[in-house]
């Protein structure tokens, strides 16, 4: 996977993670599935409440993780579950082209 691939799936995943922390009591669950285009990334927390994409306030200290995710994933979204709800992403595996001799 480029590396590029593995910071934004890093800086993502590190975002979904901190928001189940900090808005639902524990337990939390984590599933990364790669496939040959893509990697998956789901949170899951035991909050109902759905995620919410702040308003941009420049002098804010937090409130950027899903605008973060809304402008680095190819995919993103969320789903309820029967005790809790899991936000998941994808981010597109960017491989270069094969090299021939």
């Amino acid at each position: 996977m480029p590396p590029d691939t593995v910071d934004i799936a890093v800086l993502l995943t590190s975002e979904l993670v901190a928001n189940a922390v900090k808005h639902a009591p524990p337990p939390g669950d984590l599933t990364l599935a790669l496939a040959d285009e893509f990697v998956r990334v789901e949170v899951g927390d035991s909050s109902s409440l759905p995620p919410a994409v702040a308003e941009q306030q420049p002098r804010a200290l937090g409130g950027r993780g899903l605008l973060l995710v809304e402008a680095l994933a190819a995919r993103w979204g969320w789903r309820q579950e029967a005790q809790g709800k899991v936000v998941w992403f994808t981010v597109t595996v960017r491989t270069a082209p094969p090299v021939r001799w």
